[in-house]
């Protein structure tokens, strides 16, 4: 695992729960992303980063776009996910789908659930309950409880 896999993986983890020092471990881990994003255009993924934790999806398009250009599997799931909802870009399932699809072919599991699921409800591409279950049973192998139900 990277390192901004671990990083966002405990981000995502913290954004999500609640009370003070689940805020707090969220605002560290975002530190620390800033530190150690030397893998990366330095610039443009601490503005992707900082603007996606601020949920300010209009400026984090250009930087997260960017970033998922150069491969990060995090940028691109968060970039598919920003399509998918219609967040700082036009809706668009055929984009949403095309950016899950490079984070899911990387191994990330989050994508492969997210791709899993456009193909089960046929967004962005036909309904096909094979391809579904493909990413769902990878992601399952990753341990991930959701995918291992559908």
């Amino acid at each position: 695992m990277r390192w901004f896999e671990l990083v966002f993986d405990v981000c995502f983890a913290c954004k999500f729960g609640r009370g003070v020092i689940m805020k707090t471990i969220f605002a560290a881990t975002i530190a620390l992303a800033f530190v150690l994003a030397t893998e990366l255009r330095a610039d443009d993924a601490a503005d992707c980063w900082e603007h996606l934790r601020a949920e300010d999806y209009n400026s984090a398009v250009a930087p997260c776009a960017n970033i998922a250009q150069q491969g990060d599997d995090h940028a691109q799931n968060y970039l598919a996910w920003m399509y998918r909802l219609g967040l700082g870009v036009a809706h668009d399932y055929a984009e949403a789908l095309r950016w899950y699809r490079a984070a899911a072919e990387q191994g990330l599991a989050d994508a492969q659930y997210n791709l899993g699921l456009m193909y089960a409800n046929g967004l962005g591409a036909e309904q096909d309950d094979a391809e579904a279950a493909r990413w769902f049973r990878a992601d399952a192998e990753q341990g991930l409880v959701d995918a291992q139900y559908n």
